[in-house]
């Protein structure tokens, strides 16, 4: 059991959206993605504080023509790794920076953009969240609002309950706004926000680290945010909140030091929903632990979050990802998914996965599974350790079934060779995609944003003109 208090993914995306229906391709067809347009927009920081090498792409979020990227190692005058965000804007066709964020009042070392949610339009509303989980007393997040197409505000920041030095609140952040469907209609509607901090320590247990993630409803203020209902990792060292996802009513947490039985420390996470209640009430129960059927080789199962909500078969889908497995070569990496609507299942049960992906010929140490993106029946896997400069991989799930999923294809920084690190972060809001792609050295880090549609061709050797192609709206 959690211990529950009263008191948005990146997210990398927040979307809901309907199922998108690609046709069928032709009997021997072969997919393909292709770019719209152009190759991929290389979004830079231009000159920050401190360098070039500030890990802008760190963290990305994307809701329709908003991109969010957190740059968290960029100074400020006298200060070191005070963090900052840069948010740009898609105007005619072309990405521009819009604003660039700071924290109200800098403080050394926080590390503001460490994490970043976005969400847009829900009640004449914008809202940007940013995780500074190095910020004293044990991490804050930053709220940030902007009025009918105006400039992003600081609104408010959230400070973690019961906080202790090192809990790294903010180390995960999402946000979504969320009308519930008829089939909810006890759900409130509006803005929520989840925050995790995985080195929280449960004040009723001896271990430590168990972690935790807290829940925040905007209620109009003021104060526009709060209180938390707050849920806490039911084990020492599962480090619950590492990575955080919510589309919707639903929530699902990584935490990397999840111990099955058998002591292999694999990783694992949870799920969590609303109530469906009558009225307005606001109240989050805990879902489903998620683990993996069989431990061995699994390391890191946590460490990467997502997950979609939709009106397809299975509704409610989530992934985590294992970065560090070794099933296949040192730490190539996989990606977990799991089923969140499953039928005989009931809330605190222990689900395991009904599918586990892995692109097809990783190396060593591809570390596939570091970041993870869902939007409908697309997922992007983050593998940074792709070798010259990180790779994302693309995914679609078959007929909206969960436990079957297509590779697709694969997305790389333009060439030649920019010298950074691609699939440390990554957003997606089909048919656009933002990979963070930060330098290990004293090149300038980026962020390129794909344009990108499913195609696929005909299989004959004739080497006709495209049969069938297929982009979401």
């Amino acid at each position: 059991m959690f211990a529950r208090i009263q008191g948005f993914v990146a997210q990398l995306v927040c979307a809901v959206s309907a199922l998108v229906l690609i046709p069928a391709p032709p009997v021997g067809a072969q997919w393909a993605l292709e770019y719209v347009g152009t190759l991929p927009a290389a979004l830079r920081p231009g000159a920050p504080v401190g360098g070039p090498a500030v890990e802008f792409g760190a963290a990305v979020a994307l809701d329709r023509d908003v991109l969010v990227v957190g740059a968290p190692l960029e100074d400020s005058t006298g200060l070191s790794n005070s963090g900052a965000v840069y948010v740009y804007e898609r105007v005619g066709g072309a990405w521009t920076l819009d604003q660039k964020l700071r924290a109200p009042t800098e403080i050394n070392g926080e590390q503001f953009g460490y994490s970043v949610g976005v969400a847009l339009g829900g009640e004449g509303l914008d809202y940007i969240v940013v995780g500074a989980p190095l910020s004293p007393g044990g991490g804050e997040v930053y709220v940030f609002r902007r009025l009918s197409g105006g400039a992003w505000e600081h609104e408010t920041s959230l400070l973690h309950l019961d906080a202790e030095n090192g809990d790294r609140f903010g180390e995960g952040v999402a946000i979504d706004y969320f009308v519930p469907p008829n089939g909810l209609s006890g759900t409130p509607a509006g803005f929520f926000i989840a925050v995790g901090a995985p080195q929280d320590n449960d004040p009723g247990a001896s271990g430590g680290n168990e972690g935790s993630v807290s829940v925040y409803q905007r209620t109009g203020g003021p104060p526009s945010w709060g209180p938390p209902i707050k849920f806490i990792g039911d084990e020492a060292s599962a480090r619950l909140g590492l990575s955080l996802a919510m589309d919707g009513p639903f929530i699902v947490a990584g935490g990397d030091g999840y111990d099955a039985d058998m002591g292999f420390n694999e990783g694992g996470g949870e799920s969590f929903t609303q109530a469906n209640q009558v009225g307005a009430a606001f109240n989050y129960v805990e879902g489903f632990h998620l683990r993996v059927e069989t431990p061995l080789d699994t390391n890191g199962l946590g460490s990467a979050a997502a997950i979609r909500y939709d009106q397809a078969p299975d509704a409610i889908v989530a992934a985590l990802g294992s970065p560090l497995d070794d099933l296949g070569g040192f730490d190539v990496g996989r990606v977990f998914v799991y089923d969140l609507d499953p039928e005989g299942q009931v809330p605190e049960n222990t689900l395991t996965e009904v599918a586990i992906v892995q692109a097809p010929g990783l190396p060593a140490q591809a570390r596939f599974g570091t970041s993870i993106a869902m939007w409908s029946d697309v997922m992007m896997v983050g593998a940074p350790g792709i070798q010259p400069d990180g790779a994302v991989y693309v995914f679609e799930m078959g007929g909206g079934v969960a436990s079957f999923w297509n590779f697709r294809g694969v997305l790389l920084p333009p060439s030649p060779p920019v010298d950074c690190v691609s699939g440390q972060a990554v957003a997606v809001q089909w048919p656009r995609a933002g990979a963070g792609c930060f330098s290990l050295g004293l090149e300038e880090d980026a962020v390129f944003v794909h344009e990108i549609a499913f195609l696929f061709f005909d299989g004959f050797e004739s080497g006709d003109a495209m049969a069938w192609s297929a982009t979401s709206p």
